[in-house]
């Protein structure tokens, strides 16, 4: 699976999450192609990564916490999740995809006008 995946107007992320660093940001596609680096500030400890994770998310695509379902890796730092209808792209992620052909028009209209 690629870090990324389109189920209509749903996008689902395999992310490598690091904790407890400087600040929130995207580090940028791992290695291997498969993940999507993410640094959160908080702590892996008693659900508060995956709170912060889901708050970045949130902010950065333009939606409410509540859109961002955590679908694999709740005790790992290797996760999947899935935004329900995002309405932005992050600026990083934009230029990204378009080094990989992907849909231009998209990251064109940041913010996502889905109907």
């Amino acid at each position: 699976m690629s870090w990324y995946r389109w189920h209509g107007e749903d996008l689902e992320l395999a992310l490598r999450v690091q904790t407890r660093a400087p600040r929130d940001d995207f580090v940028g596609v791992d290695p291997s192609g498969d993940y999507y680096r993410v640094r959160i500030q908080s702590p892996p400890v008693d659900g508060k990564g995956n709170q912060s994770l889901k708050r970045f998310i949130a902010e950065e695509f333009g939606v409410a916490p509540s859109h961002i379902t955590l679908l694999s890796g709740e005790h790992a730092r290797y996760k999947r999740l899935r935004i329900q209808r995002p309405r932005l792209l992050p600026i990083a992620w934009c230029v990204l995809l378009r080094r990989i052909k992907f849909n231009a028009l998209i990251c064109v209209a940041v913010p996502i006008f889905l109907n």
